[in-house]
């Protein structure tokens, strides 16, 4: 029983990082991409 609650959460804590990573990444792609805005603006 204790095997499985192990499982279980090391599965969850996996899906919080690969959200997270995900997120960081999305948010990190929007920022490069008002960057370059700015600068064609120019």
């Amino acid at each position: 029983m204790n095997e499985i609650n192990r499982e279980r959460m090391y599965i969850s804590n996996k899906n919080k990082l690969k959200i997270k990573n995900l997120i960081l990444h999305y948010f990190i792609l929007s920022f490069i991409m008002i960057v370059r805005a700015k600068e064609l603006l120019r």
